[in-house]
């Protein structure tokens, strides 16, 4: 990091600002993204420009964003004439529509803020079709529960919602010190890959997160009782699912069926979504 930026940079909390400075987990980084020239990498929270300048030496082209207006001006000047596009934009409000009519498709990599880490993934899921896939410094245990597998402690709401949409695969695992400033926790470093499911055609996916919230909503207790304003044992029994079992011995197959089943009947049922 620059001495001077380093030495004088007011720190916000609310962007959860924790710069990335080792290089050594950098460099393992790298290694894991393998970027080819001719990759078009989409940084996001470009930060201090550490990570920025690694993938920087590897592509032919490369975009970043940074909301913070000094870091953004920090940043233009150090890529000055260089073949970097620098956004000064809230992610959660980028224009990846207008971005994409040019460019894709894209790989997207950050040491994203912690706090909204889930909110930024969410985002870039409007966009997969157009996703080769995706790198996330996350907070750890965050990243345990995303990917989780089915019948374990940590498998719930956030590892269905996200494993429905990408695989979830964490690559290793960060210590606070690599950071400045050091956050409380550690972190892990993670890659999504969008995936194509040949059992979602046809899934409302309102009612898909409907069933899984109202069956999580009661985790110790069976799918006959968390779910019994929903479904009745006839359900259960036709679509072959065991209502003995609890929210989170579910796989994401079953809970599509549990929601297509929902939406066919629902109307029949006199039943609606509160």
């Amino acid at each position: 990091m620059n001495n001077y930026l380093y030495k004088y940079f007011k720190f916000k909390k609310r962007f959860g600002q924790n710069f990335l400075m080792d290089n050594k987990v950098i460099n393992k980084i790298i290694n894991f993204i393998n970027p080819k020239f001719d990759d078009n990498i989409f940084e996001i929270g470009a930060g201090s420009g550490c990570l920025t300048r690694a993938l920087y030496n590897c592509v032919d082209k490369l975009s970043v964003i940074e909301i913070d207006n000094v870091l953004y001006n920090f940043l233009k000047k150090m890529f000055l004439k260089k073949n970097v596009n620098i956004f000064n934009e809230n992610i959660l409000k980028f224009d990846f529509k207008n971005f994409l009519k040019y460019n894709y498709p894209i790989r997207i990599v950050g040491n994203i803020p912690y706090n909204i880490s889930i909110h930024i993934i969410f985002y870039c899921f409007n966009f997969l079709h157009k996703i080769q896939d995706m790198y996330f410094m996350v907070q750890y245990d965050v990243a345990k529960k995303m990917s989780a597998l089915v019948g374990t402690k940590s498998y719930g709401k956030l590892s269905i919602f996200l494993q429905y949409y990408c695989s979830i695969k964490i690559l290793f695992d960060v210590e606070a010190k690599s950071f400045f400033p050091s956050p409380n926790v550690n972190s892990c470093f993670i890659k999504l890959s969008p995936l194509k499911r040949s059992f979602n055609k046809y899934l409302n996916i309102t009612h898909f997160k409907y069933i899984v919230s109202k069956a999580f909503s009661q985790r110790r207790k069976t799918l006959k009782n968390s779910l019994s304003k929903i479904f009745d044992k006839n359900d259960f029994i036709k679509l072959n699912i065991d209502y003995s079992l609890r929210a989170q011995n579910l796989n994401i197959i079953e809970y599509c069926k549990l929601s297509k089943y929902f939406s066919k009947n629902a109307f029949n049922k006199n039943l609606y979504i509160n």
